[in-house]
């Protein structure tokens, strides 16, 4: 898989947030992984890395208050390797109730 055109160009000046819409909630997690990753170490390929934070949510149509304020407890330390330290938000119920 390889990253969607419109976002390449976005890689050098990233801006503070992005919304990806799309009708597969896996291409958009694909895609959000792959533009963290391109953003932060300029590679093609997704790795787990501790500036990229991926976020779950059970709430239905939002990012629960205890997800809000353990990112912003993490947000006191800088990037561990990288300029920026990025949060992927996935919420779970909504990407099941798509299907």
């Amino acid at each position: 898989m390889t990253l969607n055109s419109s976002l390449l160009v976005e890689v050098d000046k990233p801006f503070n947030s992005y919304i990806f819409t799309g009708n597969s909630p896996t291409q958009l997690e694909i895609q959000a992984k792959l533009f963290a990753s391109k953003v932060l170490f300029g590679s093609d390929i997704y790795a787990d890395h501790p500036d990229i934070r991926y976020v779950d949510s059970d709430n239905l149509q939002t990012v629960g208050v205890q997800d809000v304020r353990e990112i912003i407890e993490s947000e006191a330390v800088g990037p561990i390797s990288a300029d920026y330290k990025i949060y992927i938000f996935m919420l779970i119920m909504i990407l099941y109730l798509i299907y």
